[in-house]
């Protein structure tokens, strides 16, 4: 999700809330586990909680690498496990989250913020599957779920490289009169 800084006006604050992303990670596991009629051993369950918390702040600083280019200048421009209510005063009770304050420049296509964020999130969720395929010794599952990874870091990048509309020049094509 991303919201406009309260501090800031021209900075764009993407936050993504640690229990959703848990939650979100977990059923998708599931899913995988009750493919394989495996469910206690290969789902990630909230026993590993721990794991999840540590593996994903690594995930998260790989995403932010990605769009550091949007946050020079800005000052703890990527947070984990913090609160929202430092940014914003938008109603939440989002108090564990990740956070990246982007400043987006004079031509940002709105329609990329929307995508941008998809593939941010989509990323993080991705990361921890990948790492959770890997210690529970899925390979193929584990090296299917880092390609997707690798992918959604890819249009994270491009969302990033490709954000600005064009600005439009007008010419005089006239001919001077002699």
């Amino acid at each position: 999700m991303y919201t406009t800084s309260d501090t800031n006006s021209d900075h764009t604050v993407f936050y993504y809330e640690l229990d959703t992303l848990f939650d979100k990670a977990s059923i998708l596991s599931m899913y995988k586990a009750d493919s394989i009629d495996g469910m206690d051993k290969f789902s990630l369950s909230e026993k590993e909680r721990d794991f999840f918390n540590v593996k994903l702040k690594n995930g998260a600083g790989k995403v932010f690498e990605k769009i550091s280019r949007l946050s020079q200048g800005i000052s703890d421009a990527f947070q984990y496990n913090e609160s929202l209510d430092t940014y914003s005063s938008i109603d939440t009770e989002y108090d564990n989250c990740i956070i990246y304050v982007a400043a987006l420049p004079t031509y940002w296509d709105d329609n990329i913020t929307k995508k941008l964020d998809y593939n941010i999130e989509e990323a993080l969720i991705s990361y921890i599957l990948q790492e959770w395929y890997k210690i529970r010794s899925m390979n193929n599952d584990h090296l299917q779920e880092l390609a997707n990874f690798g992918n959604l870091l890819s249009n994270v990048k491009s969302c990033v490289l490709y954000r600005t509309t064009r600005p439009t020049k007008t010419y005089n094509m006239s001919i001077p009169n002699e």
